[in-house]
């Protein structure tokens, strides 16, 4: 794998994709822009769009390791994470 495409990833959550490639995974997909196109290459990567976050240009996604590890050679991948809860205080 490319040092461009390892810099997509943060060195840990990389880790765990290389060591679980069959594992499937929620992460989040940060792109330059959305575009139908994105939609479908994700969808082509057997990988499955939960959810569109316009806001931050992203796709939250569920799919097997490899195959996320396969979409960060995509150059309209800007960088690949771990989907996590989010909290919010009051």
């Amino acid at each position: 794998m490319s040092t461009s495409v390892s810099g997509k990833f943060h060195a840990d959550f990389l880790r765990y994709l290389r060591r679980h490639p069959r594992t499937q995974v929620a992460a989040i997909i940060r792109c330059q822009e959305m575009r139908p196109e994105y939609d479908h290459a994700i969808g082509q990567a057997n990988v499955q769009v939960v959810r569109t976050l316009r806001l931050i240009r992203a796709y939250a996604v569920q799919g097997r390791a490899d195959a996320l590890l396969a979409l960060a050679a995509k150059p309209w991948v800007l960088a690949i994470e771990p989907d996590q809860p989010v909290h919010t205080t009051s």
